[in-house]
């Protein structure tokens, strides 16, 4: 009976590990933070002891500072505190996810905070090439990435990782400004060819909406 919660405490924090993913504590009182070990790894602070705010601070990249001072200005005062920014870690610029909430004694005054933070520096990356591609080949300026798959295509001359992603807001006309047409289109898809690498991702469509059946036209051999 003693071993499951170890197992389940191991394998947790395994989970944690591969998503870059951690959870922290700050005293308010004593100003000492601490972090789960993957925390530590994600924040480039020494796993172990109990760390003085102050050293989290001082990781904030300084560009991201005011912005993240405005963040936690307005969670004491009863905000929830959910941001991203940078930080510098190995001199090494990464971006992390930050969410926390504070509890507060009797008065209601702030005395602790709990929270989690996430790697979130490859997000990021294909959020901004999406973006400039976005904006190179259809004239679209994107708001918040939704990652949603990942893909391992092998093409004739490389295998080639593709990252897809859900963006629901935007501003600007499309403008094809490498000759592409465009077409709004529902399951099954009318338009041809379907590129092989469009097929999974018509296929995930399906499942998400439920459809049943084809979901593109099959284009005749030859």
């Amino acid at each position: 009976m003693n071993e499951n919660p170890q197992i389940s405490s191991q394998h947790c924090g395994q989970i944690n590990q591969n998503a870059h993913f951690g959870s922290w504590h700050l005293d308010l009182g004593s100003q000492l933070l601490t972090c789960s070990d993957e925390a530590c790894r994600v924040l480039g602070l020494d796993v172990g002891a109990p760390i003085a705010f102050e050293r989290f601070l001082q990781c904030i990249h300084p560009e991201d500072r005011p912005l993240f001072d405005r963040a936690w200005a307005a969670a004491m005062c009863g905000k929830s505190l959910d941001l991203r920014y940078r930080i510098v870690s190995g001199g090494q610029v990464r971006w992390i996810h930050l969410r926390a909430t504070f509890k507060g004694d009797a008065s209601g005054r702030p005395r602790a905070a709990d929270g989690t933070v996430e790697d979130i520096t490859d997000l990021k990356r294909v959020e901004q090439a999406l973006s400039r591609e976005l904006i190179e080949e259809i004239g679209i300026t994107i708001g918040a990435v939704q990652p949603w798959r990942e893909l391992v295509m092998d093409y004739p001359h490389a295998r080639v990782r593709l990252n897809f992603c859900k963006v629901f807001d935007w501003t600007g006309e499309f403008e094809m400004r490498e000759a592409q047409a465009m077409a709004w289109q529902t399951l099954p898809v009318e338009v041809e060819p379907v590129l092989p690498g469009t097929i999974p991702v018509l296929r995930w469509f399906a499942e998400e909406r439920g459809h049943a059946g084809p979901t593109h036209r099959e284009t005749p051999a030859g």
